[in-house]
């Protein structure tokens, strides 16, 4: 069990050098083994799967350049990570232009739902939260889906976002303490209404 994991980790540091190399094939099985990872984290941060997979494909794109950068002082897949962190900013505010349009869009029954009453509870539920979010800066935004919906330490979202610790966990007091605002207003307001 022991010897499986040298071979393992000697087997990725030769990935990794062939991705750096430039090797397409290479950067295809670095896409196979950390896409999945990627696009979840991109989809938890932008909101949206169209902006999610193109933040992927640039990630992915960047790869055999910024590997040049990696030094093992983290996994592969946290310095991944790490890249679409830093090129998320302009899929993070078109993301927002695109929920804020269609807010002012009606979204038309589902006629196959079961539930009708279930369906238009989750998605209240969704746009709440999306919109929560949107009250968020990137930064705060961004160390809130690590921390409490990825459910990483402070450690990792500091590796990851390349920032102290204590800035993490500042960044999340404040994003808690603003979606935590948001929803008291929001059910001030919906209490007030009935």
């Amino acid at each position: 069990m022991t010897s499986a994991q040298p071979s393992a980790q000697s087997a990725l540091e030769a990935l990794l050098d062939r991705v750096r190399a430039g090797e397409g094939r290479a950067v295809a099985e670095l896409y196979d083994r950390f896409h999945g990872k990627v696009y979840a984290f991109a989809r938890r941060l932008t909101g949206d799967d169209q902006a999610a997979w193109d933040l992927v494909q640039e990630v992915f794109l960047a790869a055999p350049k910024a590997l040049g950068n990696f030094r093992g002082d983290s996994s592969v897949e946290t310095f991944l990570l790490s890249i679409a962190v830093h090129r998320a900013q302009n899929h993070v505010r078109s993301a927002m232009r695109r929920r804020k349009m269609l807010d002012r869009v009606a979204l038309e029954p589902q006629r196959d739902i079961e539930d009708p009453e279930q369906h238009l509870a989750r998605v209240e539920l969704r746009e709440r939260l999306r919109r929560a979010l949107d009250t968020l800066s990137l930064e705060h935004q961004t160390v809130f889906i690590l921390c409490d919906v990825e459910e990483r330490t402070s450690v990792e979202a500091a590796a990851l976002l390349s920032i102290p610790e204590a800035t993490v966990r500042t960044r999340l007091f404040y994003a808690r303490k603003k979606l935590r605002a948001f929803f008291e207003d929001h059910a001030r307001h919906e209490g007030g209404a009935r």
